[in-house]
C-alpha cells in the first residue's frame, strides 16, 4: 500500500476517506478489517478520538475507526472535518496524517494519507473532482463524474469530438475511472 495527498476544505463534515486493497495479478481484496486514526500534524502524537471529536494523546474512546467494506477491496470511513474546529482565523492550513490499518492475518498492512485542510474555493473542489473521483459512461457518448462518495452522480456530459460531432465508446474501450487512493 502506498501513500496519497489529500485536500479538504476546513468546512467538510462528511470528506470520505478511501483505502484500496490490491493483490498483485489478483484484483480487489473485499472482506478485511481496515481500520483509519487521524493525527494531527506528521510529529504529534495527537490523534483525532472519533467518538468524542477531540484530539487527545491518550484516553480516546475511538482512536482507530472501522472502516466500511465496499466490496473489491475498497473501504470508506466519514470524516467530519467540520467538527475538528480549524478556521482562517485558527490559521489555515492544517496537516493531518490518516493512518489506515489491516490487521487481518496474511492481508496485514499499513498507509497514510497526508491530508492539507485548508479553505477551499467550490472550483478548486470542482477541479479535484474532476481529476480524482469515479467517472464512467452510463450511456453511449455521455461520462458521469460521481460526488466524493463514489455513489451519487455530480455531473454528467456529453461527450463530443474537436468538431462538436457526438462520440460513441468503441467496444473494448476504457470506460470507467474510480476513485483516486
Amino acid at each position: 500500500m502506498g501513500s496519497g495527498d489529500l485536500e479538504v476544505d476546513y468546512n467538510n463534515a462528511a470528506y470520505v476517506l478511501t483505502l484500496t486493497v490490491n493483490l498483485l495479478n489478483s484484483g480487489g481484496v473485499p472482506g478485511l478489517n481496515p481500520t483509519v486514526a487521524i493525527r494531527l500534524a506528521p510529529t504529534t502524537n495527537e490523534y483525532w478520538d472519533w467518538a468524542t471529536n477531540t484530539f487527545k494523546t491518550s484516553g480516546w474512546t475511538t482512536q482507530f475507526e472501522p472502516m466500511t467494506d465496499l466490496g473489491t477491496g475498497r473501504y470508506q470511513a466519514v470524516l467530519n472535518v467540520a467538527a475538528m474546529g480549524f478556521t482562517p482565523l485558527s490559521g489555515l492550513p492544517q496537516t493531518l496524517i490518516a493512518e489506515y490499518n489491516i490487521p487481518n492475518p496474511g492481508h496485514q498492512g499499513i498507509s497514510t494519507d497526508e491530508i492539507t485542510v485548508s479553505e477551499l474555493r467550490p472550483a478548486t473542489t470542482r477541479t479535484r473532482q474532476y481529476a480524482t473521483n469515479r467517472m464512467e459512461t452510463v450511456a453511449p457518448g455521455t461520462m458521469t463524474l460521481f460526488q466524493d462518495d463514489a455513489v451519487t452522480p455530480l455531473t454528467t456530459q456529453t461527450l463530443t469530438d474537436a468538431g462538436n460531432g457526438p462520440i460513441v465508446n468503441a467496444p473494448g474501450a476504457p470506460q470507467k475511472r474510480g476513485a483516486a487512493t
